[in-house]
């Protein structure tokens, strides 16, 4: 679901680097709430900030966003990685061992905030994908709308990468 901006992810020296490059892209994607990766707690967490205290309108969204970052991290090395454990703030839809089952680890409900927890250890692991070098190419590629966006120029910058997404497909 990252499109062409996931694949500059790909290219980043570690898993912990590339997860906080998809943070990083995140206001491409959406906007309705922000993800952070936080590597100074006891455990590395990527936390997702909602807007209000009513969770339940955007659990169906929130379990997507969850899920694709989990499945990005799953899959970025031939080894499949899990994460510890999910947490979600808002009460399951499901029951709730479909979501360990999908998901590859477990997933409890009513938590304080929605969070994946990450081995420390496997965001040091190195990607096989890594290139730098093309990595910076393509981020300069993005540069411009990202700036365009910063300065306002909010249709420009999401005209832009509209476009170049769809330029790749058949």
């Amino acid at each position: 679901c990252f499109s062409d901006l996931g694949y500059v992810a790909m290219l980043s020296p570690t898993v912990g680097e590339m997860l906080q490059t998809t943070v990083d892209i995140q206001g491409f994607r959406q906007n309705v709430w922000k993800a952070r990766l936080d590597f100074e707690a006891n455990q590395v967490q990527l936390l997702w900030d909602l807007p209000d205290d009513d969770h339940g309108h955007l659990a169906a969204s929130i379990e997507f966003s969850v899920a694709s970052y989990t499945h990005f991290y799953r899959s970025c090395l031939p080894v499949r990685l899990t994460p510890k454990a999910i947490r979600f703030q808002h009460q399951p839809r499901f029951p709730a061992a479909v979501y360990s089952e999908l998901l590859g680890c477990p997933v409890a409900f009513g938590a304080v905030r929605t969070r994946v927890e990450f081995d420390r250890d496997q965001l040091k692991l190195p990607l096989p994908s890594a290139n730098p070098d093309l990595q910076r190419m393509l981020q300069a590629t993005y540069a411009a709308p990202v700036a365009w966006l910063a300065n306002g120029r909010k249709h420009s910058g999401l005209t832009y990468l509209y476009l170049a997404g769809e330029l790749n497909k058949s």
